[in-house]
């Protein structure tokens, strides 16, 4: 924040295109960006409508671990040894948490535990 009140902002079209960018590239990925953004937000609260804010919650975890684990795989992001231990501890710390959760519901409330199971089997096949 300090730097734009320093340097200024340099966003203008003459100085993007001065780096060689395409404006009208630059534009519309923005526009999809903020399209793609605006459209994730209105599902989240549908849903969020229809389901529990605990539901919505853990769905969001088991969604964080797919991501990782997708984005390594799929775009084969190099991962150096520091990377992989810490991603590895975030991925175990994510899973007690979501079992956590589940075993406190499942006290509370036994029918909701086939359910949450059924929803991890989902994402992690």
């Amino acid at each position: 924040m300090v730097l734009l009140f320093v340097k200024g902002a340099k966003f203008t079209p003459a100085h993007l295109q001065s780096f060689g960018l395409n404006l009208k590239e630059i534009y519309m990925r923005a526009f999809l960006s903020g399209l793609c953004f605006h459209a994730y937000q209105q599902v989240s609260y549908m849903i969020l409508a229809e389901i529990s804010p605990v539901t919505h919650s853990i769905d969001n975890c088991v969604k964080r671990v797919v991501v990782i684990v997708a984005s390594v795989m799929f775009f084969r992001t190099p991962i150096s040894p520091i990377n992989s231990l810490k991603c590895r501890q975030r991925l175990k710390t994510q899973t007690y948490i979501l079992m956590s959760v589940i075993f406190h519901l499942s006290v509370k409330s036994r029918p909701l535990l086939p359910y949450f199971l059924h929803k991890i089997n989902h994402f992690m096949s």
